[in-house]
């Protein structure tokens, strides 16, 4: 199988940063009960760079800042870096036979049509029906979020070209129809289940990873943006939690050095026992 770590969302390949991330504040220990706000790092592709911070309310309305840098590495990049060539069977076809969901909020309703500009610009199979699909739980729009959803495709397809990618559009962003979103990717027979989001931990978090139960489904989610704070759901025993890094390439695209993003999520769970 090809590298979770390469192909999915939460950890991107950026000279500088490579955490791309929503947050649920919650309060008292208490189950979150206001949906996700942007909190976005630098994002790697190479058409995007953005820079934001997160919100003093979780309005989800406020719009990404301007780019702070524009060092950005593309999909051939990418794959030389981590020798995806080298890692994925059959190397010509990575991601063949593998179904890859991203559990997003909110719609997106140009997200096929610009992926595929992207697509274009960097040589990648174009978007259809036989390689992408969407599930739709809701009508309404967040331009964070479909910043978020952009990219998680562009990635995934960047690294997986031969891959099915399948995005799941939750009605909000609250925990609750998130996990929705995620009972539909499991029903749709996911292999992996990519979720660039997280919760502080709280007192009842284990109630939520009732959804984390298909067998011979990998899900992951991204370790958070906040350094030395464990979040929900990548603390949870089923979920792999994947943290950013800085990444530098010498001049023939190899890594020269690769090291953990000081700024990522990490710790023991306050509520979650260690898995024996």
């Amino acid at each position: 199988s090809f590298s979770l770590s390469t192909c999915l969302s939460p950890v991107l390949a950026n000279p500088h940063l490579t955490q791309n991330h929503h947050s649920i504040m919650s309060n008292n220990n208490q189950a979150p009960t206001q949906p996700l706000s942007s909190s976005s790092h630098p994002l790697t592709s190479s058409q995007l760079s953005v820079n934001t911070k997160t919100p003093p309310k979780m309005d989800a309305e406020n719009p990404p800042s301007s780019p702070s840098y524009s060092v950005l590495y593309n999909p051939t990049q990418l794959k030389t870096a981590y020798k995806i060539a080298d890692i994925v069977t059959p190397s010509n076809k990575p991601g063949l036979g593998i179904k890859v969901a991203i559990i997003i909020a909110y719609t997106y309703p140009n997200l096929q049509n610009d992926c595929n500009r992207f697509c274009t610009q960097f040589g990648l199979p174009q978007l259809t029906s036989a390689n992408f699909s969407k599930i739709t739980l809701g009508t309404q729009r967040n331009s964070g979020w479909a910043l978020e959803e952009c990219l998680d495709v562009q990635m995934v397809h960047s690294i997986a070209p031969y891959a099915t990618i399948l995005v799941v559009e939750a009605r909000s962003a609250s925990l609750g129809d998130l996990n929705a979103a995620i009972t539909a990717a499991n029903n749709a027979g996911a292999d992996i289940i990519s979720m660039s989001y997280g919760a502080r931990e709280f007192s009842s978090e284990n109630t939520y990873g009732s959804v984390f139960t298909r067998a011979n489904t990998c899900y992951v989610a991204s370790s958070g943006d906040t350094a030395a704070v464990v979040e929900f759901p990548s603390c949870h025993p089923s979920v792999l939690s994947v943290g950013g890094t800085t990444l530098t390439l010498d001049v023939n695209g190899n890594r020269a050095s690769e090291t953990s993003w000081n700024g990522g999520g990490c710790g023991y769970s306050q509520y979650i026992s260690k898995p024996q």
